[in-house]
């Protein structure tokens, strides 16, 4: 009976005992490491990944927060969720810290990891243009862009497969001669490339004209007396200056072509012609178009009035120049004025040769209600004498 009361109360104090010792709450081990999970070494530019925040012993209580920290924002970035997110080319260094507690107190634990950020690796290079048309001696530009838009660019090397033609220096091309040549440009260290199509064309003639001072007006050339003149292109360097000329008036004036390729003229008789020039190439015309006159033809009279009336009449004074625009000497016989009922207001009998640009001067003719007056001279010339009339108004 005694040995049955022991063993019961033994029992009973070791079912106590065990009672007592699981009712007391279990302590937590404290954190010694935090960890990056799922590292990575490399990203190409622009992508994205996302990093996970981990820590040693996983029975261990969770730290309250982790900080991320890129050591170059410009390269990477990382949110405080771990997201990562690539740049630009480069090397970076990812940090984790926290701050953790522990029984002599908290402290700080990290984790880092260093990525290398790629560059977008270019797949295809376009140019601005398929194919261009050039003319010789011009120059052009070729602009290169890179598929992806965001690739990184690299340097490009440039190639004429007929230097003869047309050469190329970072992307201008210069057109030398006529032809086809294919422009080729290539991404250096690799096997990317493509190419223009280049057809350089000769330069065209846009108009042809005589160096006449004004060619919309009529030269003037004594009859036996010679001109000479030459051809303006435009534009200057064109290829093909081959011309053709004709004298429409063969009677009036005849042409020579000098061996500079300029033409001289010469006047054969009195009147009006044209000397066509045509192109062999777009059949461009250029006329020079002259008057052939006789030496005293070129006997001119000027006059310059004073105190000058016409209410009535013609009244006042004039004076009267007679120039010799040839290249002959002329004799100048007799000067007067007349007027409609040959009313001689002025009669001067000059009896004097005008060389070349000589001129003779008439002063002081007096009108008094003259009725159409008219200047006559006469001019002796190689013998014969020319009568020449100028009507004053």
């Amino acid at each position: 009976m005694e040995k049955y009361v022991f063993f019961c109360v033994s029992f009973l104090l070791i079912i106590s005992s065990c009672t007592s010792e699981s009712s007391e709450p279990r302590k937590k081990p404290d954190i010694n490491v935090i960890i990056i999970d799922n590292k990575i070494s490399e990203i190409i530019a622009g992508g994205q990944h996302q990093f996970e925040a981990t820590f040693s012993p996983l029975d261990a209580e969770a730290p309250e927060n982790y900080i991320w920290l890129s050591s170059n924002s410009s390269i990477a970035t990382i949110n405080p969720a771990g997201l990562f997110t690539a740049i630009d080319e480069g090397v970076v260094t990812i940090t984790l810290t926290s701050v953790v507690p522990q029984k002599k107190g908290p402290i700080e634990l990290s984790d880092e990891m260093t990525i290398t950020v790629l560059p977008i690796e270019i797949e295809q290079i376009l140019l601005n243009r398929e194919s261009l048309e050039m003319v010789n001696g011009s120059t052009a530009t070729l602009n290169v862009s890179f598929l992806p838009a965001d690739a990184k660019p690299k340097d490009i090397e440039w190639s004429s497969s007929n230097n003869l033609i047309a050469t190329v220096t970072n992307g201008i091309i210069t057109a030398h001669s006529t032809g086809d040549v294919i422009i080729t440009a290539r991404v250096i260290g690799s096997n990317i490339e493509t190419s223009c199509q280049i057809t350089v064309n000769p330069i065209v003639l846009s108009s042809i004209r005589f160096d006449t001072e004004n060619p919309l007006k009529w030269d003037t050339l004594e009859v036996g007396q010679t001109r000479t003149t030459q051809l303006i292109f435009v534009p200057d360097n064109a290829e093909n200056k081959s011309v053709s000329y004709a004298s429409l008036q063969p009677s009036i004036a005849t042409y020579t072509v000098n061996a500079n390729g300029g033409i001289t003229i010469t006047g054969e008789s009195k009147g009006l012609a044209t000397i066509r020039a045509t192109s062999q190439i777009g059949s461009l015309i250029a006329d020079y178009r002259v008057e052939v006159v006789t030496v005293p033809d070129l006997v001119i009279v000027t006059v310059e009035k004073e105190s000058f009336s016409v209410s009535t009449g013609f009244s006042g004074v004039i004076n009267a120049t007679l120039t010799n625009y040839s290249s002959q000497p002329v004799f100048i016989q007799r000067f007067r004025v007349l007027d409609q009922r040959n009313d001689i207001h002025k009669s001067v009998l000059i009896g004097e040769t005008l060389e070349p640009s000589q001129s003779y001067v008439v002063e002081s003719v007096q009108f008094a209600n003259a009725i159409i007056p008219r200047a006559e001279y006469t001019i002796v010339y190689e013998g014969k004498d020319y009568q020449c009339v100028l009507f004053i108004e």
